[in-house]
């Protein structure tokens, strides 16, 4: 293991020491929509979107063995590491003088985060710890064209989709964005040398490829909704919201 790998986990596990540190204590930790006692109860309203079904279906299988309040601490104990870590290790912050642990601090520490957590909005803020690797390979992505980068892209934004359609909506825009001035920037290229562009292609492909496998593996929860699209939430909204 590198010595900067080392470090990232030993500050984040200190971390999260420092600003957990009475919440880590026995006993169950009372937010307003973070419910975890007595049981965590796999259940879903009628229209609801399905998108937490796999981390709803793993705290559920964890509470057969544990404790709700355990639960829940091992799930504030792996949002605030990831807070911290992830920012640490992609945000494309200079490592001289400490820099990328400030801006770990600064991404982690905040009153967003302070907010959503007294809120108890935590899939929110997972959503949000995952931010920055989402970016990093996004960037990596546009700089290599490689599979293995989009690869990355697709994963992050599938993770960041099992925990809040807010942010997996922005994410899905970021990166349809992307892909659209991009080729509008190869469209301009290709009229002012009147040549002919094969990246045209390799954009296009790689953008279908994309959007074909996250509308694949995110078909467990958009088939329901597209099937029962009366019945959803969305339905509710008006120009009053």
């Amino acid at each position: 293991m590198q010595k900067s790998t080392k470090d990232n986990l030993l500050f984040s596990g200190a971390y999260c020491l420092i600003v957990l540190w009475q919440m880590l204590l026995p006993g169950y930790i009372l937010t307003l929509d973070m419910v975890f006692t007595p049981k965590y109860r796999l259940l879903f309203a009628e229209g609801d979107f399905y998108n937490t079904l796999p981390v709803n279906y793993l705290l559920s299988f964890l509470n057969q063995f544990l404790s709700g309040w355990v639960v829940q601490k091992i799930v504030l104990t792996t949002l605030f590491f990831c807070l911290f870590y992830l920012a640490v290790k992609f945000l494309p912050i200079p490592k001289k003088h400490y820099a990328n642990y400030w801006a770990a601090l600064l991404f982690s520490l905040n009153p967003f985060v302070y907010e959503r957590l007294l809120a108890g909005h935590w899939m929110h803020l997972f959503a949000y710890a995952f931010l920055p690797p989402f970016f990093y390979y996004l960037i990596e992505f546009f700089k290599e064209y490689s599979f293995k980068q989009l690869r990355w892209v697709l994963l992050w934004t599938l993770v960041i989709g099992m925990f809040s359609l807010h942010f997996l909506v922005m994410a899905v825009l970021i990166v349809s964005g992307c892909f659209i001035f991009k080729l509008i920037g190869l469209a301009v290229k290709q009229l002012k040398t009147k040549t002919a562009n094969g990246e045209w292609l390799r954009v296009g492909k790689y953008a279908l490829v994309f959007g074909s496998l996250f509308l694949i593996f995110s078909s467990y929860w958009l088939a329901p909704y597209f099937v029962n699209r009366n019945s959803s939430l969305l339905n509710t909204f008006d120009s009053s919201n």
